[in-house]
Order: structure tokens, then C-alpha cells, then sequence
């Protein structure tokens, strides 16, 4: 059982999640294949600039986009967590594209 299907089962039923977590989600890229930090997602999708600076705006880029921030809610993601799940991941890959 994959963490999406884990997910759908343990959501409250009033939770409406259909519209914001696709049933079918993208394959993850190699380097984003297990659970890490935002700043190491950060710097895959924000190179040229610190990580810091990329944790930053990788976290506005959240933030001004409603749909992935209300998705990635609807998993219990936080913005002070440090550290993404694989579906978080697979989420922000899903909204942002491939890095």
C-alpha cells in the first residue's frame, strides 16, 4: 500500500480531497525518490541561488499557488516542517513540474 492509498483511507470522511490530490500522480525524479529536507528540494528546483535563498523561495512559491498549498495541507504538511513527504514530493512535482 503506497502512502496515497494509506491517505484516501485514513482521511475524516468530510475531507474533499478530489479535486486537490490527483488519484493519478507523476513518477518521481531519482533525486526526489525518497523523503527529505525543503532544502535539498529547494536547491533542485533553484540552483543558482544559496539554500537558504532557496528554501525561502521554494516555500513563496507554495504559498502563492492555493491549490498546491491547499493539497499539500490536506496532508498534513506544515510550513514550518523541515522535511517533505514522498507524497508531499510527489505533490509539489505534480503542481511545480519536474525540477
Amino acid at each position: 500500500m503506497n502512502e496515497l492509498q494509506f491517505f484516501k483511507m485514513t482521511s475524516p470522511k468530510g475531507v474533499s480531497d478530489n479535486e486537490l490530490i490527483p488519484t493519478k500522480l507523476p513518477p518521481l525524479p531519482e533525486e526526489l525518490s525518497r523523503a527529505q529536507g525543503v532544502k535539498s528540494t529547494a536547491c533542485l528546483y533553484f540552483p543558482d541561488i544559496t539554500p537558504k535563498s532557496a528554501s525561502r523561495a521554494l516555500r513563496r512559491e507554495i504559498a502563492g499557488y492555493p491549490k498546491l498549498r491547499a493539497a499539500l495541507e490536506a496532508v498534513n504538511w506544515n510550513p514550518r516542517k523541515r522535511s517533505f513527504t514522498t507524497l508531499q514530493q510527489q505533490l509539489i512535482v505534480h503542481y511545480m513540474g519536474q525540477p
